[in-house]
């Protein structure tokens, strides 16, 4: 069956195209059932799923069609942000997870046991806790089957609102001397499948029995873990610090916002911002199209939600270029 073309050198990483499928539904809009069928049929007429892992990817074009201002805003330093965030939130609108999600951080997660920081309800999201909802279940049908939750009560989430404020971020130090803050850990919001509702059994995976993931259980289950928030840059601080021995503040002019005095030095301190279509020889610098008085920013995002007991690289981050056959690290 000419499904897939091996597209690489032995001993590199491996990508198979599709080709053409021959199944009774049409792949374009993929669904459920047609992702069934697809992987029955690579199942039964290849070998592939015995030799390799498989991962299906897409992507999403977002457009923020509103123009936002930086005017009046300050971020954690006093300063205009010369980087904004894009948010993505499990919202749990069926009510199958639960929620709201833990918060950790990457040396949170291990690739045999599960960490005490997700036990019981410490680590929840606490800006979210009020942005619940509860509601009866329906009547679904997935992959054939049909499954009766009217008469249970769910719990999901709701629209987070503007201006809610005490979201956790990312596990961060700064160096006054140098002027610079290092990403010890981004943060990453954890959530798992519930087992039941009401008594009625919903998912068994072992994610609390202890045989799968160590040290899980009812209060501290294993479950799902993404990244929710995601840097853009709007402008670039200068990698070098500049400095002047000017006693007064007042003497300065056009200076960034940034700058600070040094009291031990007796120095002013400050990071050049680069102007807008600048690059410096290190490839610093910002070049978003400006039109209509409007700077229009494009900013390309990989999301990863990864399995707690099955993504065994989470020291490491992605897994190396010439390790493919250790397919566990994958």
């Amino acid at each position: 069956m000419n499904t897939f073309e091996e597209i690489v050198k032995p001993n590199q990483y491996f990508y198979y195209q599709r080709g053409s499928v021959f199944t009774e539904k049409p792949w374009n809009r993929p669904n459920y059932n047609t992702l069934k069928e697809f992987l029955t049929v690579i199942s039964e007429k290849t070998d592939i799923l015995s030799r390799y892992q498989i991962y299906l990817m897409g992507g999403v074009l977002f457009d923020f069609k509103k123009t936002f201002a930086l005017s009046g805003i300050t971020n954690n330093l006093g300063y205009t942000p010369t980087e904004v965030y894009v948010s993505i939130i499990f919202k749990n609108e069926n009510g199958f997870f639960d929620y709201p999600p833990k918060v950790g951080y990457k040396f949170n997660f291990h690739n045999t046991w599960v960490d005490q920081q997700f036990s019981g309800i410490t680590s929840v999201e606490r800006a979210m806790t009020g942005l619940t909802q509860t509601f009866s279940g329906k009547t679904i049908t997935v992959l054939g089957e049909t499954y009766d939750y009217t008469n249970l009560r769910f719990t999901g989430g709701t629209t987070i609102p503007i201006g809610t404020t005490g979201l956790t971020g990312a596990f961060v130090e700064y160096n006054r001397k140098e002027m610079k803050e290092r990403i010890i850990s981004e943060a990453y919001h954890r959530f798992s499948h519930k087992p039941t509702i009401g008594g009625t059994q919903l998912f068994d995976h072992s994610q609390y029995d202890g045989t799968t993931f160590s040290g899980t259980s009812l209060n501290n289950m294993a479950g799902y873990y993404y990244q929710p928030y995601y840097r853009v840059k709007l402008r670039q601080l200068s990698p070098y610090i500049e400095t002047s021995k000017i006693k007064s503040k007042d003497d300065f002019f056009n200076l960034p916002e940034n700058i600070i005095y040094d009291s031990q030095e007796d120095l002013w301190k400050w990071r050049d911002v680069y102007d807008h279509g600048f690059v410096d020889q290190d490839g610093n610098g910002t070049t978003f199209p400006f039109m209509n008085n409007i700077h229009y920013v494009a900013n390309d995002i990989n999301f990863y939600l990864r399995n707690e007991q099955t993504y065994f690289n989470k020291t490491d981050g992605m897994n190396g270029y010439n390790n493919y056959k250790n397919k566990t690290n994958c």
